[in-house]
């Protein structure tokens, strides 16, 4: 007489085992796959705490598997609901405008969210933006910098660093975003800066140059931002010839990477260009101001007035030393 007992042969499922017939896990439905037998399976709807006969096909001797499987409650769910539900109702994400605020943890931090496209992003305000230490460093720049150190001639961007310093480039141009939608000048170029530096660490260590130039593409966006955060924050200091002055700066810096790209021929139309122009342009229309220094210095040189020049040129320099 043929058996319809439970059968030895394997079980190949989520951890299940025909001598161990136990499964550990909470879902609808479940979809059995019996190691030694290449008929259809059996799908079955599952009640949490309850038994199951499993019933496959007959084998070739005409045998009915059967396997039995008790189904494990799942475990009990957290009076603290998981879900975001009332968050993003409350909160709406507005396309193609950033949307940010401030909120205090429950330990009292500062922190920075920024609404995205079915969801939202939480960073934290100071080093790194998830508030991670690598390798016990502020941020992974901090890390690799003292890394090269260490390794000297063997120190090299493995696939593993490339993937944590493309984490970080990421990281810190949310929270950038999120400075400058607020209004933190300062804060968005600090962050501009350690973007940069990162880029300048990436691309003289890499031996992957098509790796290195995913980053350097954006250099003269973020660069656009250091600019304009920093000629804003001297506006907020009441000081517009040093905003006019930093865009001037700003402007050589760009011209030099077009430059070093061969691309000379698109620095005047360039969109950050453009936007750098015209915000110099607004400061000086709307404070009285006359040409720069810089710029009364490169006006003497074109018209050959050399004297002038290097006068214009000594005032530069001892503008500098004051700087410092």
């Amino acid at each position: 007489m043929k058996s319809s007992c439970c059968s030895n042969r394997s079980l190949a499922t989520w951890g299940a085992r025909a001598d161990s017939p136990t499964l550990y896990r909470d879902a609808a439905f479940l979809t059995l796959k019996n190691s030694d037998h290449k008929a259809g399976m059996r799908v079955a709807r599952l009640r949490r705490g309850s038994d199951l006969q499993c019933e496959w096909p007959r084998d070739s001797l005409g045998d009915r598997i059967v396997h039995s499987l008790r189904i494990v409650p799942a475990m009990p769910r957290s009076s603290r609901s998981n879900n975001i539900d009332r968050l993003l109702r409350e909160w709406s994400f507005e396309p193609g405008r950033p949307v940010v605020r401030r909120v205090v943890g429950e330990d009292g931090r500062e922190l920075l969210q920024m609404r995205v496209d079915m969801g939202l992003l939480q960073l934290e305000t100071t080093a790194r933006p998830d508030g991670a230490t690598p390798e016990g460093f502020p941020t992974y720049y901090d890390y690799l910098v003292s890394a090269a150190f260490q390794e000297g001639t063997e120190f090299a961007l493995n696939a593993e660093r490339q993937q944590e310093i493309d984490r970080e480039f990421v990281q810190f141009y949310h929270r950038r975003i999120c400075w400058l939608s607020l209004n933190e000048y300062e804060r968005a170029a600090e962050d501009a800066d350690h973007s940069l530096k990162l880029m300048d660490f990436s691309t003289a260590n890499s031996e992957d140059r098509d790796w290195a130039m995913l980053h350097e593409q954006y250099r003269p966006f973020v660069l656009f931002h250091k600019v304009q955060a920093t000629a804003l924050t001297k506006l907020q200091d009441d000081e517009p010839e040093a905003a006019v002055e930093v865009i001037g700066a700003g402007l050589q810096s760009l011209a030099a990477i077009f430059a070093r790209h061969g691309a000379e021929e698109h620095y005047e139309e360039d969109l950050f260009v453009v936007k750098l122009r015209e915000m110099q342009e607004s400061i000086k229309s709307q404070f009285h101001l006359g040409p720069t220094l810089a710029e009364q210095l490169a006006d003497a040189i074109a018209t050959e007035q050399y004297e002038l020049a290097a006068k214009l040129r000594d005032r530069l320099a001892r503008k500098a030393e004051r700087k410092l």
